[in-house]
């Protein structure tokens, strides 16, 4: 019968490393007491004293991959929100909107002031 594979936490594996710094107790003990393999131990403790920073190198991991989620999202938002202001892109002071037909047509001639009080006809 084959066992299946535990999968620790960064947040464990930081404080079991850390347990064997603090401690004093030997990687075989502090595995014992944690329920892990030692093998499993000494390469969480290898894996902290080869990185550039050794203080939390699991939890940085974990909050990598959640900054990039993070990232991710926001860079979804950011389309969304470019695609709606688009959408709904104010005119500017030298637009009109002329709607043909139905409601709100506009019959006959109207005076619309424009740029710097110059009037122009609308047909």
């Amino acid at each position: 019968m084959k066992k299946s594979r535990r999968k620790f936490s960064s947040e464990f594996k930081q404080e079991a490393v850390d347990l064997v710094g603090r401690t004093g107790k030997s990687v075989n003990q502090i595995a014992q007491e944690l329920g892990v393999a030692q093998t499993s131990l000494n390469r969480w403790v290898r894996e902290a004293k080869s990185s550039p920073e050794q203080d939390n190198v699991f939890a940085g991991q974990a909050e990598l991959r959640q900054l990039r989620k993070e990232v991710e999202r926001l860079k979804m938002e950011r389309d969304i929100l470019k695609k709606a202001t688009a959408l709904q892109r104010p005119k500017s002071p030298h637009e009109v909107s002329i709607c043909r037909g139905g409601e709100g047509a506009l019959s006959g001639k109207r005076i619309v002031s424009g740029i710097a009080g110059i009037t122009q006809r609308l047909l």
